[in-house]
């Protein structure tokens, strides 16, 4: 992982962005963390902006994961968002090890086999290299419409400041990462569980990227606080003082003894 922005100090909290994307995109979230008992970290994940590693999908994530955390805290537990598609990622670095987590955020997240649609797994096929390639940079503005984030126009500067423009390298990462969303996706769902630590999944009524019955199956499956929210599926522009607020939640959370 390629560390955006490193900022506050006390328990480490390290945000994952979902796809396309990259460490910027928490902008708007940062200015509301940071402090003597919190440590933010946002990061480029593999195959995005800044980081050399090639694009992975989730295991390979978790693996990268595991290396940023050792490094950073290597005695601490630690706080995790996933975003989106990254929450598959930081539910499978929880999965293998459960004693370094202190408390998961999931946003509008996968994990859930009901969270892939048709649109996922057209995107997954071989034939559609052209697409990636050719189309889908030019239609990347459809990607407010398609989530159900009918953004304002703050909210839409916010996310032209933060973000950056989209090269063939982030379309190639988002094409392998759709493919590990459906192959991963199985084997992921059957060794999730309740957790020892605390999971809050935040969802918004509006998402049409991840369904509310797939956010709310994975909230079961963990035994997870679930969160609903007037939004659609970029919860990071639209409701970022509520994701400061329920990563604050967790960070004040006990860890249950045994």
């Amino acid at each position: 992982m390629h560390v955006v922005a490193d900022q506050g100090a006390g328990r480490l909290a390290v945000l994952l962005h979902g796809q396309p994307g990259g460490g910027r995109d928490f902008a708007g979230v940062l200015p509301l963390l940071g402090s003597d008992d919190l440590r933010v970290v946002t990061v480029d994940r593999p195959g995005y902006g800044a980081n050399p590693a090639p694009p992975t999908g989730f295991a390979g994530n978790a693996a990268a994961l595991a290396e940023l955390v050792d490094r950073l805290s290597p005695t601490e537990p630690v706080l995790l968002l996933g975003l989106s598609w990254s929450a598959g990622a930081v539910l499978a670095y929880a999965a293998t090890h459960p004693g370094r987590v202190a408390g998961l955020l999931l946003a509008a997240p996968v994990g859930a086999p009901e969270a892939i649609n048709r649109v996922d797994q057209l995107m997954a096929l071989p034939v559609s290299e052209l697409v990636f390639q050719r189309l889908l940079p030019r239609l990347s503005f459809l990607v407010e419409a398609v989530s159900g984030s009918h953004l304002t126009p703050g909210e839409r500067t916010l996310g032209r400041s933060q973000g950056r423009a989209l090269t063939p390298r982030d379309w190639l990462a988002f094409r392998i990462e759709q493919h590990a969303l459906i192959a991963e996706t199985p084997a992921l769902w059957d060794r999730l569980g309740p957790t020892p630590y605390p999971v809050t999944v935040v969802h918004g009524t509006r998402d049409t990227a991840v369904p509310p019955h797939a956010a709310h199956a994975l909230a079961e499956r963990l035994a997870a606080r679930f969160v609903d929210t007037s939004a659609g599926h970029l919860l990071h522009l639209q409701v970022p003082v509520l994701l400061a607020a329920e990563l604050r939640h967790l960070a004040g959370a006990r860890i249950p003894a045994g």
